[in-house]
């Protein structure tokens, strides 16, 4: 055989149909290539996702014993979700800190009789590389549920959602700022949790960029994949509609707070809430069960949250 004059690429002659489709059939590997790697980390969010939702909500045993919490209410229950959660941050072998507080009521003689509310928020840090920034972006979400309640999207797919986007941001390799990922204790006895954790930055001084809260995502009834942004900054307003647009989700904009957004609203903090569009008619029920979330919608919200925190942390 002729080997030169075999080539595609022969100086004689060019078949430039089969050129093309040899070009054509390596950029169609390539495209295939990248879906696929896009797919994949989509396909594995998801899964974990869904396992978490499903251990916080009862729907699968939450440790090795095979305990079910059915509730995430009282102390017990609390107790095995923050081990549960302390466990899942040690797997991205980062260190764990039990913020463990005791909470004074208004009077001293209450506290008395009845004993001041205690909890444990559970947060973890990941350093910047640049080791000349000092600023913190705060990316929060409360753990415990109203009693009676598997609580699944109230706030189950709030905590799915923040394992999530810690693990992406600890594989990071350029990081511009210090990030905090909080799990909220008691918010729903009037938001305490994040009201001692606002007492322990104070205490330490950080300087902290922005308060991110999360809360009631993964009901979406409409498939629209929108969400709701509770009184962010202008700064943080921009930032969330613009890559919102980009990935085709819809935002609005209302005033106020509902979660552990409002303490840290209230202390003067930017801040910005992030819920669904539309509140789960399962909320404090016993309905808000794993059957009831939609995962689309908490996939969707985590990857925006993701970019979000990959432009504040990986780009000043």
């Amino acid at each position: 055989m002729n080997y030169r004059n075999s080539s595609l690429l022969s100086n004689d002659t060019i078949d430039w149909k089969s050129l093309f489709i040899v070009l054509l059939f390596f950029v169609f590997i390539g495209l295939t290539n990248i879906h696929s790697q896009s797919s994949f980390n989509e396909i594995e969010w998801r899964a974990e996702q869904e396992e978490v939702v499903a251990i916080l909500s009862g729907a699968m045993p939450i440790n090795a014993s095979g305990q079910r919490i059915l509730q995430r209410s009282n102390r017990s229950e609390r107790h095995m979700t923050a081990d549960f959660l302390m466990g899942r941050l040690a797997r991205m072998n980062l260190d764990v800190e039990r913020h463990q507080y005791q909470m004074r009521t208004i009077h001293f003689l209450v506290d008395l009789l009845f004993y001041p509310p205690k909890g444990a928020n559970i947060y973890t840090e990941i350093p910047a590389t640049d080791l000349d920034q000092n600023e913190y972006v705060i990316l929060g979400a409360h753990y415990d549920s109203e009693p009676g309640s598997p609580g699944a999207v109230d706030n189950a797919c709030g905590i799915a959602m923040l394992l999530t986007i810690t693990k992406e941001i600890a594989q990071m390799s350029v990081r511009k700022r210090n990030f905090i990922v909080v799990f909220f204790d008691q918010e729903e006895d009037d938001e305490l949790g994040s009201k001692a954790f606002i007492k322990l930055l104070e205490k330490q001084r950080k300087k902290i960029h922005s308060v991110h809260i999360t809360d009631v995502i993964g009901w979406d009834d409409k498939n629209t994949s929108g969400i709701d942004l509770q009184s962010p900054t202008p700064e943080l307003a921009h930032i969330y509609q613009r890559l919102a647009r980009k990935m085709g989700i819809p935002t609005e904009i209302t005033s106020g707070a509902s979660s552990d957004n409002a303490p840290f609203l209230a202390a003067g903090y930017p801040t910005v809430g992030i819920f669904a569009e539309e509140l789960t008619p399962h909320i404090h029920r016993p309905t808000d069960t794993l059957d009831t979330v939609h995962f689309g919608h908490l996939l969707s919200t985590t990857k925006l949250v993701r970019e979000v925190m990959a432009e504040l942390v990986g780009r000043l």
